[in-house]
């Protein structure tokens, strides 16, 4: 049986998403490809990624305007 192991997310962690999407936002790209970079560079699932994207989206997007 697969066991799954969670844990929080390290301001720094948020920041490299944010800074990961942010970036491929401004480029145009799709946020699917987006949520695989980020995983990969994390080291975390794509699925994971994309939840706390949606989590903490509004906070980063307004700093970006």
């Amino acid at each position: 049986m697969t066991q799954y192991y969670y844990h929080g997310w390290t301001v720094q962690e948020e920041q490299k998403l944010a800074d990961v999407m942010l970036l491929g936002l401004a480029e145009r790209k799709k946020t699917t490809e987006l949520f695989k970079v980020a995983a990969k560079e994390l080291g975390r699932s794509t699925y994971s990624c994309q939840n706390r994207w949606y989590d903490i989206k509004e906070r980063f997007m307004s700093k970006a305007v």
